[in-house]
């Protein structure tokens, strides 16, 4: 009986370990014909360019600390070549659509960056420390 039930698990295996490799064999079968279509190795659509809208929490030598706007909750660290900028104003940043999983998240592909002008508002400065999203009020 013992050696019954070790033959049934050995041939279970084999048929296991037969069908796994036959699935994804990787060769072409023998004979086969070429297809017309090109391989291209699993590329996926990306766009050319995503434009984002972030505000700069902190600036300091030129490295920002951004927060994404809108949906977007993620803070973001971009370094800035640009002329100085205070925190609380906001920053579009043209990036090739991804985005590095770092902590702080890292845009790839940057290809510009610049401060985004905002419209005048009857918005009263921030005296309180925060920053209004009505314009890039400085503290005090």
């Amino acid at each position: 009986m013992k050696k019954w039930c070790l033959f049934l698990s050995v041939y279970l295996c084999l048929c296991i370990l037969a069908a796994c490799g036959a699935a994804g064999g990787g060769s072409p079968a023998p004979g086969g014909t070429p297809s017309a279509e090109p391989q291209t190795g699993g590329e996926t659509a990306r766009p050319a360019s995503v434009t984002t809208t972030c505000r700069v929490v902190t600036a300091e030598d030129g490295q920002l600390l951004l927060a994404g706007q809108g949906n977007d909750s993620n803070i973001y660290s971009l370094f800035w070549e640009g002329a100085s900028i205070r925190p609380g104003a906001l920053v579009e940043i043209i990036y090739d659509g991804t985005v590095q999983e770092t902590y702080p998240a890292q845009f790839s592909g940057v290809s510009a960056a610049a401060p985004k002008t905002v419209a005048s508002t009857t918005c009263a400065p921030c005296t309180c420390g925060c920053w209004r999203t009505c314009g890039p009020w400085t503290r005090g």
